[in-house]
């Protein structure tokens, strides 16, 4: 028998195209079809012990950047595949990014489509702790500068006010700074909300902005 040794195949191929049977408790298909991972002639087991600890342990070893070791596929046919060992970590993996089964982060479940689609610092640090933190740019003309946030979703700085006074999740990377005795958010009144404001707004430079020596080059200035 050949053993070769793929390293092109990723967790997220692995889980593309991923079919779960719910009333058998098994994953079916991954690899978009071309991957049978429980065969027939396969005992049919998922992690179901331990009140889902060892499914939730899986997907926590991924998030911090640990690798899965070892699966083994045996090539059944061209291009296609069954699993021979690695079901239950396959299976785990699919059923958590289809929702399945939500993991636990700082007392808050967490399904998949929760989890924060840019890992920020984490992605350079490799430090779970990092996930979800991003360099935080000058203030400076900040009232200027929209949109907001890492990915642009604010259009105001009311919106961004808002969402850290008391839309903040509670996540084991949340700053120290963003929490309430609760744990979440600011929990600002209105008048401190608006005090903020003023002041983010008084971080606006008008000599700053009118220098003609920081202007666009390629508009003709005039006189």
């Amino acid at each position: 028998m050949k053993t070769t040794l793929r390293m092109d195949i990723t967790v997220a191929k692995i889980c593309d195209g991923f079919v779960y049977n719910q009333l058998e408790g098994k994953g079916l298909f991954g690899l978009c079809g071309k991957l049978t991972i429980q065969p027939e002639y396969q005992r049919n087991y998922i992690y179901a012990d331990g009140a889902g600890k060892k499914e939730a342990a899986v997907i926590d070893s991924l998030l911090k950047g640990y690798p899965l070791g070892l699966i083994y596929f045996n090539k059944v046919g061209e291009d296609k595949f069954e699993v021979l060992d690695g079901q239950q970590r396959i299976t785990s993996i699919g059923r958590f990014v289809t929702n399945k089964f939500a993991i636990m982060d700082g007392g808050n479940p967490k399904y998949f489509d929760s989890l924060p689609a840019d890992p920020g610092r984490a992605a350079v640090t490799g430090m779970e702790a990092d996930r979800g933190r991003f360099r935080v740019p000058t203030l400076r003309n900040i009232a200027l500068t929209a949109p907001y946030m890492h990915d642009g979703r604010f259009q105001t700085l009311e919106e961004v006010i808002d969402h850290y006074s008391d839309h903040i999740q509670a996540s084991a990377s949340l700053s120290a700074l963003l929490r309430n005795k609760d744990g979440t958010g600011l929990h600002l009144t209105a008048i401190e909300k608006k005090d903020l404001l003023s002041f983010l707004n008084l971080l606006t430079d008008s000599t700053f902005i009118t220098d003609p020596r920081f202007s666009d080059p390629h508009t003709k200035q005039t006189n």
